[in-house]
């Protein structure tokens, strides 16, 4: 067996197998999202939020917000949905209503740095002082 047949052989792929207008279509969709990111610029300043154990981590762009939306383990309500497919069809110029719907779906969460320490904070006193 040649070499690119053996690379082909688990994919089902025939060398030299037309494709059809649907695969064409989807590879350009694919082609044109990496040039958005390719060319994303980074948010008008970094969203913080909370990852893993409390971890703190900043945000600096859509392309790492879709990425960080798309490993997410938590619940995926319309907030995630909505940041996810604003940050997918982020152009060049349009990085701030990314930001704005990523910052609206870590909110939501509770992972926004600033609103996360606040709460466990409230949380911690509720825990420790007297009502």
């Amino acid at each position: 067996m040649t070499d690119s047949r053996r690379f082909l052989a688990p994919l089902k792929i025939k060398p030299r197998q037309a494709a059809t207008r649907t695969e064409l279509a989807r590879c350009q969709a694919g082609i044109q999202i990496r040039r958005n990111f390719m060319t994303a610029r980074p948010f008008s300043r970094p969203v913080p939020i909370f990852v893993g154990l409390g971890f703190p981590y900043d945000v600096e762009n859509a392309w790492q917000a879709c990425q960080f939306l798309i490993e997410w383990s938590g619940s995926r309500g319309p907030a995630h949905a909505a940041a996810l497919a604003r940050c997918r069809s982020t152009s060049a110029g349009e990085g701030e209503t990314a930001q704005l719907a990523f910052e609206a779906f870590a909110r939501k969460a509770g992972i926004l740095a600033p609103e996360a320490i606040e709460t466990a904070i409230a949380d911690a006193a509720k825990d420790w002082l007297p009502v």
